[in-house]
């Protein structure tokens, strides 16, 4: 049996109490946005599976707490039923699939499949083609829009009768005549159960504000056909819908295939070695896994991983730098993969370039020292770095203070080259080197920025 389309997945798993929920909250926005909200409302448990798979055997600190509060529940296996009942009916979740940030997106832009599959959705709501293959859960009753002078942005709308609630809404759609880019997407309500005159409709149409448009002749009624025809019209005069590289980007969407059945060979009830392997061999291009496993066993896994990423000085000082920022606290004799990458078999211990990269980046400045050699730690320029990052490495806050209060014309480079992040996330530290030059706040640490006593401390002061 093949692999089913994407699209078919959708119109099979589309939950319509999601929709009557969401498009009662939707606020005027981006047609894409729109296609978006339409997705979500897609139940694919396989995804929200593969997902939690992933966070079992991630081996890394950074779990979304929703996987994190699943897991730590479930600990061995769970039944796509669990999934459902947490994900689906607790949160809301029906799916996991990627998202696309809209604000971020050029329509000029090289897309990928995310990309063409979400702007398919959004080609198919504008036409009303997404509803209408819906046609058990929907009806669409009328279809207008406001005849667009040349050169000028347009309005269509269609009226979309929900079965499932009985309510009808008035989807409209804002079209600028230059980019898709600023198309958007309104919602008007009809709570009404009975069946309201076309003519009432149109009229409600015409209040709503609409003096951007050139042109003021307001909605007018057309048949399905009529409705296509004008929107293909408009879109062949904008030109972007009728490039060569949409159409095709189109095609390929239609063709995608939906791929959620695919799963590991993992016996998710016995916790093995077996099932981490398995895992590792699967993820071997994933970067982030790769560095969590070499971080927790270096000799194991170090070996496996790609033969350019072994020899890479980027991807092992980056490995480094991401593992001290997330465990500032941890001690050189915590950090497992810089013990085993400074052994003299891989020559990093005596590569002066790739010591100056790490250099700043570790808190545990006297452990760092005890894998490079004493030859380069007596030269002259290097001797003077430590001193400099040994003189911050103090619990004495006193000391430090009076360091501030020194230095002030050097705090800037100070902070941004020599300050461990104990100071860069220490309220009091922070508070007194801010209260000397505010430019400085720029380099309170992540954590303390969450700190929103402290920032609105900050704030407080800055702007006496």
């Amino acid at each position: 049996m093949g692999l089913m389309k994407k699209i078919d997945f959708v119109y099979q798993n589309f939950d319509v109490d999601c929709f009557v929920t969401k498009i009662d909250k939707w606020k005027f926005d981006h047609n894409l946005n729109f296609a978006q909200m339409l997705i979500d409302c897609v139940v694919d448990v396989k995804s929200i599976r593969k997902e939690l798979i992933y966070f079992k055997f991630f081996k890394g600190k950074n779990i979304p707490k929703v996987y994190k509060k699943f897991l730590t529940k479930h600990k061995n296996n769970f039944s796509d039923g669990e999934i459902k009942d947490y994900f689906v009916n607790k949160l809301n979740i029906r799916n996991v699939w990627e998202k696309e940030n809209v604000s971020h997106l050029s329509h000029y832009m090289s897309s990928g499949e995310d990309y063409n599959f979400l702007s398919l959705i959004g080609s198919y709501a504008e036409s009303g083609e997404f509803f209408r293959k819906l046609h058990h859960l929907f009806d669409i009753t009328l279809y207008a829009a406001i005849s667009a002078k040349p050169n000028s942005n347009w309005m269509q709308a269609y009226c979309l009768h929900s079965f499932k609630d009985k309510k009808r809404r008035i989807i409209i759609f804002e079209f600028d005549r230059r980019t898709p880019a600023n198309d958007r997407v309104g919602v008007v309500s009809e709570h009404r159960n009975n069946a309201e005159s076309t003519h009432q409709i149109i009229k409600n149409l015409n209040t709503l504000d609409q003096s951007y448009m050139d042109s003021k002749e307001g909605f007018v009624k057309l048949t399905k056909d009529k409705f296509i025809e004008n929107l293909k019209k408009q879109f062949k005069k904008r030109g972007f819908e009728f490039s060569s590289r949409n159409k095709r980007d189109q095609k390929n969407a239609l063709k995608i295939l939906y791929k959620g059945d695919e799963r590991l060979p993992f016996n998710l009830n016995n916790e093995n070695n077996e099932n981490f392997e398995t895992f590792f061999d699967a993820f071997k291009n994933d970067e982030v896994i790769i560095k969590n496993y070499i971080n927790e066993d270096p000799k194991k896994y170090f070996p496996k991983i790609d033969k350019n990423l072994q020899k890479s000085m980027n991807f092992i000082v980056n490995t480094l730098k991401e593992y001290w920022r997330e465990n500032p606290l941890n001690k050189i004799k915590d950090c497992k993969f810089y013990q085993f990458i400074m052994k003299p078999e891989f020559r990093w211990c005596n590569n002066k370039n790739f010591i100056n990269e790490i250099l700043y980046s570790c808190n545990d400045i006297y452990g760092l020292l005890q894998y490079i050699p004493i030859k380069i730690q007596q030269s002259k320029k290097f001797a003077e770095e430590i001193r400099i990052l040994k003189m911050f490495r103090t619990d004495n806050k006193k000391y430090l203070i009076k360091i501030f209060n020194t230095n002030k014309d050097k705090l800037d480079a100070l902070t941004e080259n020599y300050m461990p992040t104990t100071i860069l996330n220490d309220p009091y530290l922070m508070m007194k080197l801010i209260k000397i030059d505010t430019g400085l706040m720029t380099h309170i640490g992540d954590a303390l920025k969450k700190n929103k006593s402290f920032m609105k401390k900050v704030m407080k002061f800055i702007n006496k």
